[in-house]
Formats: C-alpha cells, sequence, structure tokens
C-alpha cells in the first residue's frame, strides 16, 4: 500500500524523488474539457486529472507530491490509490496517509466492491480540517451507505460533486453475466435525501444504478435544495425516474451542462426531453441510450438545434425510433460534437447522416456506429477518415460486412491519433491483415484492437504487425479467429507490448500453448484481464501459476473449458491477485476442488461472479465462498 511505497521513497535521495515526481506528472495526467462534457469520474472544474495504470504508479505518484518543481500537482485522488478490501480501520489509516501527502485533495474515489461505506473512513476524511474544507468531489463505486455516512459527509463545506454509482458488474471482455444485486439497493432516499439537504451547492450529482431508491422523489428535493446543479446521471434507474423528476431537473436549472438518462425504464419520454430543449440551452452531454423506444426524433432534433454547445450525444439502443434526422440536425448545428454513439439504431441512421457529420464535426474524436444492419458502410467511414483527423475511437462491430479493408486503411492513414479500433465479428473475409498491417504502420498510438470472429482471416501475419507497430497496446481480442492465431502471433505481442492489460484468447481452436501465456505473464505485469477459454489440454495449470507470480493486478481470469487447470494454479492466483473479482472456472473437467475454493475464501474479497458450471464441487464449498465473498455472484448447476 501507500506505507510501503513511502518507505521505498525514504531510501531514495530528494533529487531522485524530485525527478521521479516530474516524469509522473507528465507520465499519468491528462487535460479534461471543463466545459460540460466532463465525464462524471472527473471533478466538476478539473483540468488536470490522474490517468494511471494500477495501483503502484498510483501510489507512486501519491507519495512524491512534496517533491520537484511542481509539488503537489495531484489533487485528484483515483480509486486505485486504496485497497477497500480491508479493515475498515486499515483502510481509515490508508486515507490519512493519502491525505498527509495531498492535503488539499480537490476529489476523493473509492470502488467500495459491494461493501458499506464504514463510518472511519468518513471521520478520516472530514476530521481532517484542511481536507475537508478543498474537498470538492466524492465518488463511491459498487458501495452502499447509510444516511447517517451520508449526513456526516454532507458537512463538507466545499462539495460540489456528489458520485454514487451502485452496485454493478463491470463490463469486460470475458463476458460476465449481468446479474442481479442479491443484496438489493445500496442507498436509502433518506441518505439522497438527506445529503441534498444539506449540500445546497452541489453541482454534479450522480445517482446511478439504484434501481430501488432513487426516483422523481429524489429529483423533486434536488430542485428544492440545490442552487446551481450543472451535471446529472440518473442511469439505470429502471422505472423510478419518469418525465416528471426530468421535467422539474429542467426548469429549475437551465444551465445545466450534462444529462444521462440511460437505463430509466420507459418513463422518461419525450415530453421531458422537449422542456430540457426549451430550457437548458447549454447541455453538451446527453445520453438517452436504453430509452426502450420512448425517446425519438421528434424531441432530439429541437433538442440538439436549440444546444449548439453539445459535444457528446448517446442514441444507442434506441429501438429504430432515432433516425439521419437527429444525427444530421446535430452536424448542422453541433460543430463541436467530439462523442457521438448510433450503436443499434436499427438501421435508420445511415451513410448519409454519417457523412453529414464528417463534414462538419471536424472534432469528433469517438464514433461507434456498430450494429447498424448494414446501413452505414465503408463509403461513410472513409468520409470520417478524411473529415474528421483527430478520430481516436472507431467501432465497426458487426456492421454486416459493409465495412472492408479499404476503408479501415483510409481510417488509419487519415486518423494516425487512432486509439481504440473495434473490427469484430466481420466473417465475410472483408476485415484482413491487409488493413492491419495498415494500422500497424501509420497508428503507433493504438490501445485497443478488437479483431474476435473474424472468420480467420486475421492471422498471425496481422497480429504480429501491429505488436511491432503499436507498442502502446492494451487491450487485444483475437478470440474466436478459427485457429488463425497462434504461439506466433501472441510471443510477439508479449515481446513488443509490456502495457498489455488486457487479452482474450479464447476459442482459437487450441493453437495457443503454455508458451505463449508463460510469455505473456512475464512480459506484462500490468495484466488485468485474462480469457483462454476453450484451450483444452493445451493451456495448463503451469501457465497460469506464472501469470499469477508476475500480473499480481490480475482482476477477471476465464479458464473454462481447459481441461489440465489444477488446484495449485488456482491457489496461486487467490494468493498473489488480491484484486481477482470475476473467476471462470467452468468446465475444466473436475480438476478443480474445495481446495481451490478455501483458497479463494480465505484471499479473494473482492471476488465479485464466479462460475463452477459442470464442477463436482459441495455445496458447503462453493457457500464457503459465498461466506467470505460478500455478494459475489455465483453460477452453477441446479
Amino acid at each position: 500500500g501507500c506505507r510501503e511505497t513511502l518507505l521505498a521513497l525514504r531510501l531514495c535521495s530528494r533529487a531522485w524523488a524530485a525527478a521521479v515526481s516530474g516524469a509522473l506528472r507528465r507520465f499519468c495526467t491528462r487535460t479534461v474539457p471543463s466545459d460540460g462534457d466532463v465525464d462524471q469520474r472527473c471533478p466538476v472544474d478539473a483540468h488536470e486529472v490522474p490517468v494511471v495504470f494500477g495501483p503502484s504508479a498510483a501510489r507512486m505518484c501519491i507519495v512524491v507530491q512534496p517533491y520537484g518543481a511542481w509539488p503537489h500537482w495531484l489533487r485528484d485522488v483515483p480509486s486505485c490509490v486504496f485497497w477497500t478490501a480491508v479493515p475498515p480501520a486499515r483502510l481509515a489509516s490508508d486515507v490519512r496517509v493519502v491525505l498527509a501527502h495531498v492535503p488539499e485533495p480537490s476529489s476523493l474515489r473509492f470502488d467500495m466492491m459491494g461493501a458499506w461505506v464504514p463510518d472511519e473512513l468518513v471521520h478520516a476524511i472530514t476530521s481532517d480540517s484542511q481536507a475537508a474544507a478543498a474537498l470538492q468531489s466524492i465518488a463511491f463505486d459498487d458501495a452502499r451507505i447509510s444516511s447517517t455516512v451520508a449526513a456526516k459527509l454532507a458537512k463538507l463545506p466545499s462539495l460540489a460533486a456528489l458520485v454514487f454509482n451502485g452496485r454493478t458488474m463491470r463490463s469486460s471482455f470475458l463476458g460476465i453475466a449481468r446479474l442481479e444485486d442479491p443484496m438489493g439497493d445500496s442507498i436509502c432516499n433518506a441518505a439522497v435525501t438527506r445529503w441534498l439537504t444539506a449540500c445546497p451547492h452541489l453541482r454534479q450529482v450522480t445517482l446511478s444504478g439504484e434501481r430501488g431508491e432513487v426516483s422523481d422523489g429524489t429529483l423533486f428535493a434536488l430542485a428544492e435544495h440545490v442552487r446551481s446543479l450543472e451535471h446529472l446521471d440518473v442511469s439505470r434507474t429502471a422505472d423510478n425516474v419518469t418525465d416528471a423528476g426530468v421535467v422539474e431537473v429542467a426548469k429549475k436549472y437551465p444551465a445545466l451542462r450534462y444529462l444521462n438518462v440511460s437505463k430509466t425504464g420507459d418513463k422518461v419520454t419525450d415530453a421531458s426531453l422537449l422542456v430540457v430543449a426549451a430550457r437548458c440551452p447549454q447541455l453538451g452531454h446527453l445520453d438517452v441510450s436504453w430509452t426502450r423506444g420512448r425517446i425519438t426524433d421528434a424531441s432530439l432534433v429541437p433538442l440538439v438545434r436549440s444546444c449548439p454547445n453539445l459535444r457528446h450525444l448517446d442514441v444507442s439502443v434506441t429501438e429504430g425510433k432515432v433516425t439521419d434526422a437527429t444525427v444530421t440536425a446535430a452536424a448542422d448545428s453541433c460543430p463541436q460534437l467530439w462523442f457521438l454513439n448510433v450503436s443499434s439504431t436499427y438501421g435508420k441512421v445511415t451513410d448519409a447522416a454519417i457523412s453529414a457529420i464528417s463534414m462538419k464535426c471536424q472534432l469528433l474524436e469517438h464514433l461507434d456506429v456498430s450494429l447498424t444492419c448494414g446501413s452505414i458502410t465503408g463509403a461513410s467511414v472513409e468520409a470520417i477518415a478524411a473529415g474528421c483527423r483527430r478520430l481516436q475511437h472507431l467501432n465497426v462491430n458487426a456492421m454486416f460486412n459493409s465495412v472492408s479493408d479499404t476503408a479501415i486503411a483510409a481510417v488509419a492513414r487519415g486518423c494516425p491519433g487512432l486509439q481504440h479500433l473495434d473490427v469484430s465479428t466481420a466473417t465475410s473475409g472483408n476485415i484482413t491483415d491487409k488493413s492491419l498491417r495498415v494500422v500497424a504502420q501509420f497508428c503507433p498510438q493504438l490501445r485497443l484492437l478488437n479483431v474476435c470472429q473474424t472468420g480467420g482471416f486475421v492471422t498471425d501475419v496481422g497480429i504480429s504487425a501491429i505488436a511491432r507497430g503499436c507498442r502502446e497496446l492494451r487491450s487485444l481480442d483475437v478470440g474466436s479467429t478459427n485457429g488463425a492465431i497462434t504461439d506466433v502471433g501472441i510471443n510477439a505481442v508479449a515481446a513488443c507490448c509490456p502495457r498489455l492489460q488486457r487479452l482474450n484468447v479464447g476459442y482459437t481452436h487450441d493453437k495457443l500453448t503454455d508458451a505463449s501465456i508463460t510469455a505473456i505473464a512475464r512480459s506484462c505485469p500490468e495484466l488485468q484481464e485474462l480469457a483462454v477459454c476453450a484451450a483444452s489440454y493445451n493451456v495448463t495449470g503451469a501457465a497460469i501459476s506464472e501469470v499469477a507470480l508476475h500480473c499480481p493486478h490480475l482482476r477477471a481470469l476465464d479458464v473454462s473449458n481447459t481441461f489440465r487447470m489444477t488446484d495449485a494454479a488456482l491457489v496461486d492466483i487467490a494468493e498473489r491477485c488480491k484484486g481477482l473479482e470475476e473467476l471462470r472456472i467452468a468446465n475444466t473437467d473436475n480438476t478443480i476442488t474445495a481446495v481451490a475454493m478455501d483458497a479463494l475464501a480465505a484471499h479473494s474479497r473482492r471476488l465479485r461472479f464466479l462460475d463452477v458450471t459442470g464442477l463436482e464441487l459441495a455445496d458447503e464449498a462453493v457457500q464457503r465462498v459465498q461466506q467470505a465473498c460478500a455478494g459475489v455472484a455465483v453460477c452453477r448447476d441446479r
């Protein structure tokens, strides 16, 4: 933890510490906009926020704060600094260590892993008068919070942003099921209301994922007590937030700049969005995805026309109710647009709208046109490449083979800053090694590549080229590539991409062996997610033990359908990878026994999902894991 990192630093000279501080400042921060389109994970007025790649880097950032030409440059403390799966007294002690080195934090973030926010943690924050006075944003992910704790935190005098993300399974390419929270809702309405009542100066409120307690009543309380709200996120609140609550917010807060009503069921409709259009002209961020077709062109067209500062627009999964009309209106009225997601719009958004975006929104950085039923083709993707040269994120997954090598090569040549490329589910040979070689040549900053289910037309040749040309690669998905990816390609990745964090080599027709997985383990210490499912007899417990030894930050592992997995390997994972959250060991030929379950119960307190389907485990062994890992979801044969 921070103590160990601090002790290591004290053994070094002040000059060395100053040099490390300067290097970390350059390497681990980025500038974010302060015009309303700030991600919910950032404080409201942040300019520099930390971008760290694991707990070790984050803690080093903390302990070097007193040193260098720019001391105390870090004010936004990320959640990976804190190890929350410890007794409350230890967590509180860690907080005090952090506050000793970051005496005036702007924001603190905690990933509580489904646990209650303890009084000791709150006391550590509120009892430090200097930190309490400076703190503007506090965030709890995957947490449970009582009204008493909320009342104590509400006393922070400068608090402007309240971020509360309720319990949810994290997104990963391991296919983790989205299961209902067995512990129920995480925050009571009384806690929210008390917090809102005591913090009239809040400007950012995120209450995401609370199915039962965040409701219209919460929004009415918000409108009654909070003076100048700018940012509201009530996503994943099912049917509890309705038009009435959104209308109340829109009428009260004409300076609203951020609104997320994603996954609010079918109770937020065009009626409330029309009020937002009329009352909130400064809106910069709008997410209406997964709203069951109740939000349509009827409200979105006037909204984008009345909000010229709109920079983020997500209309994905809107059941065909959002069409070219909305996207074309955004192109005409919102020249600063940098994020557009039209995924799963049932073919109602076409080349015409995307071509309009390419001509009028030259600041575009993020484009998702996946699952659009072939209505968007390579022609408009090539137009984007020509007109939006700042593009960093492109998702053309499942495009009904309407995007080919030609379009991807055009993007690579036209958008050299490309960092995220998803061309998965292109099974007819339209995406091949040819375009990947061009990407490798022109896009050295590529961080994520997804070529799963590409029909075997992406091979070791393309992956090796990517490895050599894109050495900053963080995430690689080559699952289900019909055996075209072998140890050769993965060994190239191990040799060239030491910062890899996510790797999926599942269902590769037994072409991967211990050799390449061991190479990855030894060369990529930042690895966090690994899927080697369906490797039959070729990937064994020996390779997984190597992963445990060299990759302590691993949080998700899928070894399903690998028939030479062992208890010893899983014991190594449990003992060495303390942050393990997701584990799939289904159908491993009964090589896993209660020994592995006991190791998980003893060491993997952050475990959230466990798949033991097909294993002959005694109920008592699984129950011990469930008792030790509060709220863990277990998938098994019934």
